[in-house]
């Protein structure tokens, strides 16, 4: 609905919400679900996340997690930003390398 509502839902080719799997995070299976949606392995994923449950589930599904927040809220993220302003995709993956 979010995604819908801001017109920005035509951007993503696959969509999966806490509703379509049986175990909620820190489970990582709504990350994996998106996964195998996108036919990419998990290791080849970047997850943005803004709680510490969504953090242990990217990582427990073996994705790379940039948590939106500080780091002391957030310290299983690979490394944390506190908004997207500034940040291209380049300079990400950056920091994550």
């Amino acid at each position: 609905i979010v995604l819908e509502k801001t017109g920005i839902s035509k951007y993503f080719k696959v969509i999966i919400d806490g509703n379509m799997v049986s175990v909620p995070k820190p489970n990582p299976d709504v990350f994996l679900a998106g996964a195998k949606g996108l036919n990419v392995n998990p290791s080849n994923c970047l997850v943005f996340e803004d709680a510490p449950s969504g953090v242990i589930a990217a990582k427990r599904g073996n994705m790379y997690c940039v948590g939106i927040g500080e780091k002391e809220v957030l310290p299983e993220a690979d490394f944390c930003i506190s908004q997207f302003k500034g940040w291209t995709f380049k300079s990400l993956i950056k920091n994550l390398l």
